[in-house]
C-alpha cells in the first residue's frame, strides 16, 4: 500500500506539471497531443492508490482517496473550461496552485496515516510461473491430497480464466476493427457498411462471452456484470465513432475521447482481476496448507 501512494504521490504531481505545461503550449503554440497524452497517463497512474484501498477494502483510506481523486478530476474539467474560454493564465495557474495544495495535503495526511498501517507489510507476489505450476500439479494429481473439493474450485476457476481469455482475444479484434473501419471510411467508403455490421456480430461475441463470464464467476452480481458490459460497450462506440468517423474533427478532443473510452473500461478490467484473485486466493490457501502440514 505504501509504495502504491508513493506512485500517486508522484503521479499527482507529475499531472498538475503536464497539465500547466499543456496549458501554456496551447495558448502560444497550439494543441499539443504529446502533453495531452502525458497528463492523462500521469492522471491515470495517480489512481493506483484508490484502486489499491478499494482491493484491500479499507474503506476510511478509500474515501479519503476518493476525494484526492476528485479534486483532480476538477482540474481536468476546469483545464478544458480555462482552453476553450480563454481564461487568464495567471488566474488559470492560481485556481490550479489552490487545488494542488488540496491534493499534496491530502496525500501527505494518507501517507502519514498508513506509515504504521499493516498493510504495508510485504506480501509476496505470486508469479505467472508459481500459478502455472500449481494448475499443472493439481491436474496430474500431484495435490489431490488438497482434497475433491479443492480441485473443483480449481477447475471452475481455471474455466473462468479461459473464458477470460477468450473475451481478451475478441477485445483485441475489436480495437483492431476500428482503425480498419478508420481506413475503409477514407479509402473505400462504399465498404463501410460492412465494416460497421461486422463490428457489431464481434460486439455480440464480447456480450455473449463476458456476461457468460460474469455469470459463472460472481452468480450473485447480476446488475453489476449488465453494467460491466454496458460500460465497454459505451466506452468502445464512443471510441469507435470518434476513430473511425470524426477523427479528422475532433481536434483537441480526440485524445480526450480515449481517455473516457479507456475509463469506462475499467469496470471489465476489474472483473477479469477479481477473477485472477479468485485463483491466487486457491494458491495461498495451498501454500498455507503446506506450511501447516510441511510433510506434504
Amino acid at each position: 500500500m505504501k509504495e502504491r501512494l508513493k506512485i500517486t504521490f508522484i503521479a499527482t504531481i507529475a499531472f498538475y506539471f503536464f497539465i500547466m505545461m499543456h496549458r501554456y503550449n496551447y495558448f502560444e503554440h497550439g494543441d499539443d497531443y504529446i502533453l495531452q497524452a502525458l497528463f492523462y497517463m500521469a492522471f491515470s497512474f495517480s489512481v493506483v492508490g484508490l484502486e489499491e484501498a478499494i482491493r484491500r477494502q479499507k474503506n476510511k483510506l478509500k474515501n479519503i482517496l476518493l476525494i484526492d481523486f476528485s479534486v483532480r478530476v476538477i482540474v481536468l474539467v476546469l483545464h478544458f473550461i480555462f482552453l476553450f474560454v480563454h481564461i487568464n493564465m495567471l488566474l488559470a495557474n492560481i485556481i490550479a496552485g489552490v487545488l494542488f495544495a488540496v491534493n499534496f495535503s491530502i496525500q501527505l495526511f494518507v501517507m502519514k496515516k498508513s506509515k504504521n498501517d499493516i498493510a504495508n507489510r510485504k506480501i509476496e507476489e505470486v508469479t505467472s510461473a508459481e500459478i502455472k505450476n500449481f494448475i499443472q500439479n493439481t491436474y496430474d494429481g500431484k495435490l489431490d491430497f488438497l482434497g475433491v473439493n479443492f480441485k473443483n474450485k480449481l477447475q471452475k476457476v481455471t474455466s473462468y480464466l479461459e473464458l477470460s481469455g477468450k473475451g481478451n482475444i475478441v477485445i483485441i479484434i475489436l480495437l483492431a476493427g476500428i482503425f480498419i473501419t478508420q481506413l475503409i471510411n477514407k479509402h473505400i467508403p462504399t465498404f463501410i457498411l460492412i465494416s460497421v455490421l461486422l463490428t457489431v456480430i464481434v460486439l455480440y461475441f464480447f456480450i455473449k462471452i463476458h456476461f457468460e463470464l460474469g455469470k459463472r464467476a460472481f452468480p450473485d452480481a447480476f446488475k453489476t456484470n449488465i453494467s460491466v458490459c454496458f460500460n465497454f460497450l459505451l466506452g468502445y462506440l464512443i471510441l469507435f465513432v470518434s476513430e473511425a468517423f470524426w477523427y479528422e474533427k475532433l481536434g483537441i478532443m480526440r485524445i480526450t475521447m480515449w481517455f473516457i473510452s479507456i475509463l469506462m473500461f475499467c469496470p471489465l478490467f476489474i472483473m477479469k482481476f477479481k477473477v485472477r484473485e479468485q485463483l491466487i486466493v486457491l494458491y495461498r490457501e495451498y501454500q498455507q496448507h503446506k506450511i501447516n502440514h510441511p510433510k506434504r
